[in-house]
């Protein structure tokens, strides 16, 4: 099993536009609604890889139906905690014109997480941490919780049981202090949290190998949107271009799709390396689909065929 944990669980509402033009009145012809997430978003991507996940974390009581019965329709079971409030809303503005550009509006989270529900967060994760092989946190946290939560989470994880993270700001920059297993970060989100500037290869592979050796984390990947990802393991790097995708139709959700790929990849065994072409190829997956994670295996299968690695010494590119 492979835990995905949300704690800032979100009602993501995706509207296509054939061009956005501020003052004016836009007209679309539909407009899409979800529960999500970005562990929430992992979980059904794993699922329709193959994967067991489970989907975990924090809910708005007035929205916690129909998150579980989304994720239910989707083949995830989960058991989250629901708290006073409602889910965030995300508001994906996604132009159709051919210009791949999204607008996204994000609001703060009302849930008001008790201490009682804390409580019981911790007490669950034990339990779940213990049938899981992976477990991945994933995304903001609302107001309500302390910046250093995903810390406090990652050192209550099982110890069988391998931490993933992908978050951002002050929540990374507090979360690495209990060495997670594996890290996957946006390099911009990566920058943001410890205020440096990474613009050359050589800058960001020095810049990880020290947070490697000072957090004892073993495994810490870079993803650089349309350019690719830079992989350290144990060490060794590795590069991978991201795959090319005729006619693409939204981005949103490619960072979550790669997470949920390399979590399917090490559940089976893999290494890390053969688990990033599975990463590299559900992200490329993604690119054809409005919303996050509305991928099928059969697009992955077939964009794993395209997956590629690039020796890292010709890597010469300006971020």
């Amino acid at each position: 099993m492979i835990l995905t944990v949300t704690l800032n669980s979100t009602i993501d509402i995706v509207v296509p536009l054939s061009t956005l033009i501020l003052g004016t009145v836009s007209r679309t012809r539909a407009i899409y609604t979800y529960p999500g997430g970005k562990a929430a978003n992992v979980a059904r991507a794993l699922k329709q890889l193959g994967g067991k996940p489970h989907a975990f974390g924090f809910v708005g009581i007035r929205d916690s139906r129909e998150t579980e019965h989304f994720l239910r329709h989707h083949g995830v079971p989960s058991s989250y905690i629901p708290c006073t409030g409602s889910n965030r809303i995300c508001l994906l503005l996604t132009e159709t014109n051919g210009a791949f550009r999204e607008t996204i509006i994000n609001s703060e989270s009302d849930i008001d997480i008790k201490e009682k529900d804390i409580r019981l967060f911790f007490k669950k994760l034990k339990e779940l941490t213990k049938k899981s092989s992976h477990v991945i946190f994933s995304g903001s946290m609302p107001v309500s919780l302390p910046p250093d939560f995903y810390a406090k989470a990652i050192r209550s994880v099982d110890k069988n049981c391998i931490p993933m993270l992908d978050t951002s700001s002050k929540y990374l920059f507090h979360g690495i202090k209990a060495s997670p297993g594996i890290i996957k970060q946006n390099l911009s989100e990566l920058e943001s949290a410890f205020h440096v500037k990474l613009s050359s290869p050589p800058k960001i592979m020095e810049f990880i190998s020290g947070l490697s050796e000072k957090y004892g984390v073993h495994v810490i990947i870079v993803t650089m949107n349309e350019k690719g990802s830079l992989v350290f393991d144990n060490g060794s790097f590795y590069f991978f271009p991201a795959v090319r995708v005729k006619d693409p139709v939204s981005p949103v959700g490619s960072g979550d799709a790669y997470s949920a790929g390399l979590l399917y990849g090490l559940s089976k065994g893999e290494s890390v390396k053969n688990s990033c072409k599975w990463a590299v190829a559900a992200a490329a997956a993604n690119l054809g689909h409005l919303g996050s994670c509305f991928i099928n295996r059969n697009d992955v299968v077939k964009y794993i065929k395209k997956v590629k690695i690039m020796a890292i010494k010709n890597l010469k590119f300006k971020m």
